[in-house]
C-alpha cells in the first residue's frame, strides 16, 4: 500500500529537523578542535601555580604588633597589614554584605561563573566599556594568591594567561573547600585599601574597631571597596564611598539579606563621616623604644619572621613611665635651650611677603579653620615695638609681650652670658620673621603667643626596674620625628664624673699599692687619697698634662668617702693609680661598659666616650646587689595562632596571671642570676652615692621619702651632663648634650644643674603612690663608728665596710679635744 504524501507542515518539520540534525553535527565538529584548544591551554598553564591553602596551616603574611606591658599597641610591622579573624567572628550581614555585592551566584557556581561573564560582556558590550566585572569571590582570592606566589607585577598582569591560571586554581579551590572556608579566605585575603588586607585589618584601620562591632553602615561601606579601594576610599573620595555604598544596600535588598527599613538606617548613619585618619602608633608613643624591641626580635628571629609572621611582641614598657620621661627630657631640653639663648627664626621674609604668608598658612595648613589651640603653629612677624611685637597666624593677629620671652639672649658660640636680658624686641624680631609659637592666656584671659624654638641641644633617658630588669621607659632623643638616632644606645659620649663610680669600685674590690713594688693594701671608705697637685707627662706623644680638682682647690689628703661625695678628681687619679691602670681597664669591662676603653689616667676622670646604656648598667649592678641586670625590651612572644614561642617574664610581672607566676617562679629558680660582684662592694658603693645626693654635688636629685644613690658627671668643656642614680626599685640614667658635638652647653650648665634636674622630674613622677623601699645589708657588711676626716675608730660617724675590714686605730684624745669633728 502506497503512503500517503507527506503534508506541508511534515515536510517543513522534516527539513527542520534535518537542519537541526547538521547543525549539531557542524557544532561537534566545531567542538572537538575547540575541546583540544581548551585542553592544552589547561596543560599549558596548570603548572606552577600556588597550593590551595591547608586551613590547619594557613598563616598568611599577618602583621607583627609589638605591645606594652599592659597590652597597649606600640607599633604593627607588615607587608600585608592583616589580621586573621575565625570566619565566626564575623557577622553575618557582613558575609551578606561582600556576595550580595561581587558575587550573587556565588553559592551556585563551582569557581567560574559563565553566565555571568555572557551577561557582563553584554553589559560591558551596550554600555561601550567596563562598567560590570565577572570576576567571582573564589576568582579574586585565586587572584590575591596568585599575587603572593608571583608577585604584584607578574600576578596582576592584565593578559589573558592570567586569567586562565586564575580560572584554573578557583576551580581548584571550589573542589578542595566548602564554600564556608572559601569565604573565610576571601575576607582575611581581600585587599580593601589603605594598606589593609581582610576585613579585621580594614575595620580598624577605617573605624578604630573590631569587625564584630560594625554596624550595617560600616559593613556596607568595606563591601564597597574590592572593585576599586582607591576610587572608593571613604578617606579620599566619601561621595564615591556613599555611592558604591547604597549599591551594596540595593543589592543587600534584593536579594532579601535587609528590609528597606533596614538600608535606610543604614544610610541615614552617615559611615563615611566616621572614618578617620589611623593614627601612626610607632612615633606617638615611644618611638624609640619600639624601635629597639624590634632589633631585639629581629636579631632572634629574623626580619623576614617580623614583616609577615603576624607575631605579638609582649614588651617591658610601662606606657605611664613612658610619658613621664618623654615629658620630663623635653621640658628640661627645652629649659635649656632657653638657657643657652635664641638661634633666630625659622625662615624671615619681606615686610611686604607678611600678608601673602599668612594668607598661604590660612589655606593649606589651617584649611580656613581657625588654629587650634593645642598645638604648635607658625607666626610671621606683623609689627614690632618695644614691650610687644604682634603676629600672625593664619588669619588671626595676637601679642607676643617681651616679659614672657626674657629667656631670649644671644646665643653665642662658646660662652653664654645670664645677663644678657633682652630689653627690646626690635633687637631680636624683624617684620617678615617666621616664628613656631604657642597660644596662651595672660591673667585676664586674653589670648597671647609664646615663642619656641627647635632646641639645640639633645638628650636621653632610660629607666630600667631593678627588681624584673625591665626597660620601663626609654626617650631616645627630643623627638623621633628630628632624629631617629637613639641617644641612649648609639651615642657615645665621654661620661666626666659620672665614671668615677667605676674606678672607687674598683679600689674597694681590688685594693692598690701606694708605689710600684709595695703590698696591696685594702681600700676601704676611709682609705686617704692625695689630694696634691700632680703634672703627668706622655713621652710617646709629648703631652703634658695638668688635671684640677672642679673648683680649683687642693688639700693635702681626703677619705675616700669625702673624694665621691665631693667628685674630687685628683684623688680619683690617685686612686687610679694604685689600682693599676690595665686592672681598672679589665674590671670596667666586666661590669658592663663595652667600649675598648684606652689605658691611661685620664679615663679615671671620664675622658673616654661611653653609650649611656652601658653606663646605666653598670649603676644597675650596684643597685642589684651585685648581680648582673638582664638587657630585657621583651617579655613574651606569640604566634598568630596564640601558641607561645617565648616567655622570659618576670614572675613579679604585675600582668601575669597566677599560673604564669608559678611557671615562671620554677623556672627563674633554675636560672640563678650571674653574681658579678660581691654584694657588700655593690652596697657600699650605693653608699657613697646617697652621700653625693645627699649632701654633694647632686644634691638637686633628692626625692623626699625615697633613698637615692647616684652620680653627676660633667666633661671639661660642659659639651656633656650627665646625671645616673637609682632608688631601691628603679635606675634612670640622663644624658644631655648639643646634637653634633660642636658647642659647650654653657659655662654652668653641670650634671647637676642640667641632668640632674630632668631626672628628678622623672623619678619623683615614677615613683608616685608606690613604696619606695629601701636599700638592705648584705651579710658581707659590718659597720664601724669612725671620725670622718682620718678614718679612726671613735668618732660619731657610722660607716660600712667589707667585713675583716673596718679600721683598727683609734682617734687621738687630744685630736677630739681639740675639736675634730664629723662631717656628716
Amino acid at each position: 500500500m502506497t503512503s500517503p504524501a507527506p503534508s506541508r507542515m511534515e515536510r517543513i518539520l522534516s527539513i527542520g529537523g534535518w537542519l537541526t540534525r547538521f547543525s549539531l553535527m557542524l557544532g561537534a565538529a566545531a567542538l572537538i578542535p575547540a575541546g583540544w584548544f581548551a585542553l592544552s591551554l589547561y596543560q599549558e598553564h596548570r603548572e606552577g601555580l600556588p597550593p590551595v591553602p591547608d586551613l590547619d596551616n594557613y598563616r598568611p603574611p599577618s602583621i607583627t604588633r609589638v605591645l606594652a606591658a599592659d597590652g597597649t599597641t606600640l607599633a604593627e610591622f607588615a607587608e600585608e597589614r592583616r589580621i586573621v579573624v575565625p570566619y565566626q567572628r564575623m557577622p553575618q550581614r557582613l558575609v551578606q554584605a561582600f556576595v550580595a555585592a561581587e558575587d550573587k551566584n556565588f553559592f551556585d557556581h563551582d569557581g567560574v561563573d559563565l553566565k555571568g561573564i555572557v551577561r557582563a560582556a553584554l553589559v560591558n558590550l551596550k554600555a561601550g566599556r567596563t562598567v560590570q566585572g565577572a570576576s567571582t569571590i573564589t576568582q579574586q582570592l585565586a587572584k590575591q594568591l596568585l599575587v603572593r606566589h608571583q608577585g604584584y607585577s607578574k600576578g596582576r598582569m592584565r593578559s589573558l594567561a592570567r586569567k586562565i591560571r586564575e580560572a584554573i586554581l578557583a576551580r581548584r579551590i571550589e573542589y578542595a573547600l566548602d564554600k564556608e572556608e572559601i569565604l573565610y579566605l576571601y575576607l582575611n585575603e581581600i585587599y580593601l585599601g589603605h594598606g589593609a588586607y581582610g576585613v579585621q585589618a580594614a575595620s580598624q584601620a577605617y573605624f578604630s574597631k573590631n569587625v564584630e562591632s560594625l554596624s550595617l553602615g560600616e559593613m556596607t561601606l568595606l563591601a564597597g571597596l574590592p572593585p576599586a579601594p582607591s576610587r572608593f576610599s571613604p578617606l579620599k573620595n566619601p561621595k564615591s564611598a556613599r555611592t558604591k555604598q547604597g549599591y551594596v544596600l540595593k543589592r543587600m535588598i534584593e536579594e532579601g539579606y535587609i528590609s528597606l527599613e533596614d538600608a535606610k538606617a543604614a544610610r541615614q548613619e552617615g559611615a563615611e563621616k566616621k572614618v578617620k585618619v589611623r593614627e601612626n602608633l610607632f612615633r606617638d608613643i615611644a618611638p624609640y623604644f619600639t624601635e629597639q624591641a624590634r632589633q631585639v626580635f629581629v636579631d632572634q628571629m629574623g626580619e623576614e619572621e617580623l614583616m609577615r609572621g603576624g607575631w605579638t611582641i609582649q614588651t617591658t614598657l610601662d606606657i605611664s613611665r613612658q610619658i613621664k620621661a618623654r615629658t620630663a627630657l623635653q621640658e628640661g631640653i627645652e629649659a635649656l635651650d632657653r638657657r643657652m639663648g635664641y638661634w633666630g627664626p625659622a625662615a624671615r621674609f619681606q615686610p611686604e611677603q607678611v600678608e601673602a604668608v599668612a594668607k598661604t598658612y590660612a589655606k593649606n595648613v589651617l584649611k580656613g579653620a581657625p588654629a587650634s589651640r593645642e598645638r604648635e603653629h607658625l607666626a610671621i612677624i606683623a609689627r614690632t615695638e618695644r614691650k610687644r611685637a604682634l603676629a600672625r597666624v593664619g588669619d588671626e593677629l595676637l601679642p607676643i609681650h617681651l616679659s614672657d620671652h626674657r629667656w631670649m639672649r644671644t646665643g653665642r658660640r662658646r660662652a653664654y652670658s645670664l645677663h644678657d636680658r633682652p630689653t627690646d624686641l626690635r633687637r631680636r624680631f624683624e617684620v617678615g620673621d617666621l616664628l613656631r609659637v604657642r597660644f596662651d592666656t595672660d591673667r585676664k584671659g586674653r589670648e597671647k603667643l609664646r615663642v619656641v624654638q627647635d632646641p639645640l641641644p639633645e638628650g636621653a633617658l632610660v629607666s630600667q626596674d631593678l627588681r624584673t630588669d625591665y626597660v620601663v621607659a626609654l626617650a631616645g632623643g627630643y623627638d623621633f620625628d628630628r632624629s631617629q638616632f637613639n641617644c641612649a644606645f648609639q651615642a657615645c659620649r665621654q661620661p666626666g664624673s659620672a665614671f668615677k663610680p667605676i674606678i672607687f669600685s674598683a679600689g674597694l674590690a681590688l685594693g692598690g699599692r701606694i708605689r710600684r713594688g709595695a703590698p696591696v693594701e685594702t681600700i676601704t671608705v676611709t682609705t686617704q687619697l692625695s689630694d696634691a697637685p700632680i703634672v703627668r707627662h706622655d713621652f710617646s706623644t709629648g703631652v703634658r698634662w695638668k688635671p684640677a680638682n672642679y673648683d680649683r682647690s687642693y688639700t693635702d689628703e681626703v677619705t675616700l668617702r669625702r673624694a665621691l661625695m665631693m667628685s674630687m678628681n685628683l684623688p680619683t687619679i690617685d686612686l687610679f693609680e694604685r689600682v693599676g691602670s690595665k686592672k681598672v681597664v679589665e674590671w670596667a669591662n666586666s661590669i658592663g661598659i663595652e667600649q675598648e676603653l684606652h689605658v691611661d689616667a685620664s679615663i679615671a676622670l671620664g675622658s673616654h666616650c661611653v653609650i649611656p646604656w652601658e653606663l646605666l648598667q653598670v649603676y644597675a649592678l650596684f643597685g642589684k646587689a651585685g648581680q648582673r641586670p638582664a638587657k630585657r625590651f621583651i617579655t613574651r612572644i606569640e604566634s598568630s595562632e596564640g601558641d607561645v614561642f617565648e616567655d622570659r617574664a618576670d614572675y613579679r610581672d604585675v600582668w601575669a596571671s597566677r599560673f604564669e607566676r608559678v611557671d615562671r617562679m620554677a623556672r627563674q629558680a633554675l636560672e640563678p642570676p650571674e653574681q658579678v660582684i660581691a654584694p657588700g662592694i655593690a652596697y657600699i658603693m650605693t653608699y657613697l652615692m646617697r652621700q653625693v645626693v645627699d649632701a654633694g654635688t647632686a644634691t638637686r636629685a633628692r626625692i623626699s621619702g625615697v633613698p637615692v644613690a647616684g652620680k653627676t658627671g660633667t666633661t671639661n668643656d660642659n659639651k656633656d651632663a650627665w646625671f645616673v642614680g637609682y632608688s631601691p626599685h628603679l635606675v634612670t640614667g640622663v644624658w644631655i648634650g648639643e646634637r653634633f658635638n660642636l658647642r659647650p652647653l654653657g659655662r654652668s650648665e653641670t650634671g647637676g644643674r642640667t641632668a640632674a634636674p630632668i631626672w628628678k622630674a622623672y623619678m619623683t613622677a615614677a615613683l608616685d603612690g608606690t613604696d619606695p623601699g629601701d636599700f638592705g645589708v648584705p651579710d658581707d657588711i659590718e659597720f664601724a663608728e669612725v671620725d670622718a676626716r682620718s678614718g679612726r675608730l671613735g668618732g660619731k660617724t657610722r660607716l660600712p665596710y667589707m667585713k675583716g675590714t673596718k679600721p683598727t686605730r683609734r682617734v687621738r684624745v687630744d685630736n677630739q679635744s681639740a675639736g675634730v669633728s664629723d662631717e656628716l
